[in-house]
């Protein structure tokens, strides 16, 4: 079977034009002083079961192949072709970052944002389209697990379902995954060294990423000015917004920042 995933990358496919990124203070400052964008190594999320492995059964030959397996196997002269979809080792060479389609969730304010002390920014998609190649999935929740065969399907379904599939519990954070594409390794000790995991890996973006910037509700003023200040010396365009609580709702409010 072809292997789409070295083939035909996908490249920016989710057509929103603005995704939001929750962050506490400190890390909305690194984003915004180094112009970058984080991800995390997909071994290190804080959900145990997300894109775990059992996600997907190899009807076939490995219907669910351990990292160190798949290590010994190649040792021995397999070729990582020859191991058909390995999700353990999609597992782990594959980069995270989690964006969203709102920006006024309650619950992300109050875990992502240390307590509605942080930022919410907006980034425009198009324009990070231009930064660095991606690979984006909405998240899917469905109320059951279910097991994708690769043997069945091909191996770009495969990832999407096992990097791209969580728990009910979090369907409230209408989720858009950007993944950075596994390199192929091409020898064991290629493996090896890429299997010295990094657990975080940052690509610089443009400015004209930063669409909005949104100012938690009980973000300090010297925080505020601080992260003003950065943003407008990035994109002099970028709209800011500070959050606030509705009285008469369960919800959040905001208004624009003009200066």
């Amino acid at each position: 079977m072809k292997n789409e995933m070295t083939t035909k990358p996908h490249i920016g496919k989710v057509p929103d034009p603005v995704l939001y990124k929750y962050l506490d203070v400190d890390g909305a400052k690194k984003m915004l002083v180094n112009c970058n964008i984080q991800f995390t190594n997909a071994t290190q999320l804080n959900d145990p079961l997300d894109c775990h492995p059992g996600l997907v059964c190899d009807v076939n030959e490995y219907p669910y192949m351990p990292y160190e397996q798949a290590v010994q196997l190649m040792n021995a002269g397999v070729s990582l072709s020859g191991l058909g979809y390995a999700p353990s080792l999609y597992r782990e060479l594959t980069y995270v970052c989690s964006l969203s389609k709102i920006f006024d969730s309650i619950l992300m304010w109050s875990y992502y944002t240390k307590n509605h002390q942080g930022v919410c920014i907006g980034i425009d998609m198009p324009e990070l389209n231009k930064c660095f190649k991606f690979i984006d999935f909405y998240v899917e929740y469905p109320d059951n697990l279910t097991k994708y065969s690769w043997a069945a399907g091909t191996t770009m379904k495969a990832f999407k379902h096992q990097l791209a599939t969580k728990a009910p519990d979090w369907k409230h954070e209408k989720e858009v995954r950007l993944l950075l594409m596994p390199e192929q390794p091409s020898s064991l000790s290629a493996l090896i060294e890429m299997s010295r995991i990094d657990h975080y890996r940052r690509r610089p973006i443009r400015g004209t990423c930063f669409n909005s910037i949104y100012l938690g509700v009980n973000m300090s003023g010297q925080d505020m000015g601080d992260i003003i200040v950065l943003a407008r010396r990035l994109n002099p365009n970028v709209k800011i917004y500070k959050m606030q609580v509705d009285p008469n709702a369960f919800k959040l409010t905001y208004f624009e920042i003009m200066q």
